[in-house]
């Protein structure tokens, strides 16, 4: 199969009315700006205080209609990422089935451009894409709200890469609040380092809290991004699991010293990790401090929220 085009296109609306049979869509990968892991939940979940935004760095998936009921799934550019059940995507489309009640034959595709198990969030956006598309192609669309929900069943962050923009995010990242922010450009780069992000919550549970007031430093986050100020922005990024992450990740932390000298107003890792990024004052600084670097990069800007 070649590659897939990522314009969000729909094909096969005949006259008449005929249902829409072929869905493409873009799934971004997020960063987080501000990250900080609150208390063990009951339900073994972690509340956090986050503020993530999506960039433009993306998978493309294609969800085509079918005859009969079932489910097929095809991963290009990352032979790691199962093609099955265990995939997000795949389970993203079984929730849907079960929330809307209703059954039809789905063939998925997904192009992988984003890194896998690397903090930003590419198996939640393949996810999310799938439920978008999915409710396009769909006799009778689930509600906004229902939506939100199967994403919340389908994993931690697919509510937030359903909706995407910038957002702070509570709970366990379902509780979004639009956050206005600049356009940002980014370097990301990704180590090849694995971080589970269980083993990471683990660690954070054996450590006692961090001295910073998640409140106060998130709000620092948001005043920065809301007056534009990307100096200000990169002095209130922050990520919690730094602390117990980067210690056993040497290529990332090096990475994050790379991108500092490259001229980076900030830095950070993403989510639990191993990815890390910089912020650069304008496309033409990241795309120099790219061109400079020795090691793979990925130079995005920040991107608004999807319309569905």
């Amino acid at each position: 199969m070649g590659a897939l085009p990522a314009s969000g296109a729909v094909r096969g609306i005949a006259e008449g009315g005929t249902l829409v049979t072929d869905a493409r869509e873009q799934a971004f990968a997020k960063v987080n700006l501000y990250l900080e892991i609150a208390a063990k939940r009951g339900d073994g979940y972690h509340d956090i205080v986050s503020v993530m935004q999506t960039v433009s760095l993306s998978d493309a998936v294609r969800v085509e209609r079918t005859a009969g009921e079932e489910v097929q799934l095809s991963v290009i550019g990352n032979d790691r990422i199962p093609a099955d059940a265990r995939n997000l995507a795949w389970r993203a489309a079984e929730a849907y089935f079960a929330a809307s009640g209703v059954r039809f034959g789905v063939r998925i595709a997904l192009e992988k451009r984003i890194p896998d198990a690397g903090g930003l969030a590419g198996g939640s956006a393949d996810a999310a894409a799938v439920l978008r598309a999915l409710n396009r192609l769909a006799d009778t669309p689930l509600s906004r709200p229902e939506l939100l929900r199967v994403a919340l069943e389908v994993g931690s962050d697919v509510p937030f890469c359903l909706v995407g923009g910038t957002c702070l995010c509570l709970g366990r990242g379902e509780r979004m609040t639009p956050v206005s922010s600049p356009e940002i450009w980014y370097v990301i780069t990704n180590g090849g380092e694995t971080v589970s992000t269980r083993e990471a919550y683990q660690s954070a549970d054996r450590e006692p809290p961090g001295a910073a007031d998640p409140g106060a430093g998130v709000q620092t986050c948001i005043r920065a991004l809301n007056g534009g100020d990307l100096v200000q922005v990169a002095a209130a990024l922050h990520n919690g699991f730094s602390r117990f992450v980067l210690p056993h990740c040497p290529v990332a932390s090096a990475r994050l010293a790379a991108l500092a000298d490259a001229g980076a107003l900030g830095c950070l890792m993403s989510g639990s990790g191993s990815s890390v990024f910089g912020i650069f004052p304008s496309q033409e600084a990241a795309e120099r401090a790219a061109a400079a670097l020795p090691f793979p990069t990925f130079v995005a800007k920040s991107v608004p929220p999807y319309r569905f």
